[in-house]
């Protein structure tokens, strides 16, 4: 009996051993795995740092995009604005009668309506500070003529102008070089 006992004593040490082998075992296996869990953790939070920097950014440059190009709107306003009021003070200075400046409907926008030599002159002023982009006038193209005869229609409709003979006038104001030019007639 002391042998069965001591046999049973020797297997359960044995299996006692194998059981903290296996122990030890998962231990280490959950700590390799909780390391590598930490290394995940660490670089999905590096991942998501870097794309809420590059969101951010992202957001920043639509920013600064928008409004850089509410600035660029404002500017080439302001440049239209004193182009047309250099081509009034032009046409004044031809003997033109300004009767309407910025006449608009929903659709389209004529920049000067004028009597000049008995004609009701529609007048479309294009403003350039350089000629990177064409001439000034190139920039009136099938669409736009087309916009500013049917609002000048309407104009003559509303006004009843009917008698009277009509011109459409491109105007090209060269801001940097300080000059204009008149094309009587340009469609």
């Amino acid at each position: 009996m002391e042998f069965a006992d001591k046999n049973q004593n020797k297997a359960s040490k044995i299996d006692n051993k194998k059981e903290n082998k296996e122990l030890n075992t998962n231990k280490n296996q959950n700590k390799i795995s909780n390391k590598d869990n930490k290394k995940e953790n660490k670089e999905l939070n590096t991942n998501e740092n870097q794309n809420n920097r590059l969101n951010t950014a992202k957001k920043g440059n639509k920013l600064l995009k928008k409004h850089n190009k509410q600035k660029w709107k404002e500017e080439n306003r302001n440049k239209g604005a004193f182009g047309e009021e250099v081509a009034c003070e032009y046409l004044k200075k031809k003997g033109a009668q300004i009767i309407e400046r910025n006449y608009t409907n929903h659709v389209a926008e004529i920049d000067i309506i004028a009597k000049l030599d008995e004609n009701l002159v529609f007048v479309e002023v294009k403003s350039r500070m350089n000629l990177r982009y064409g001439y000034p006038s190139e920039s009136v193209d099938f669409r736009k003529k087309k916009k500013i005869v049917n609002l000048a229609q309407y104009y003559i409709y509303k006004n009843e102008c009917f008698d009277v003979p009509i011109r459409f006038d491109v105007v090209e104001v060269f801001l940097n070089e300080g000059k204009l030019r008149h094309i009587i007639n340009a469609f």
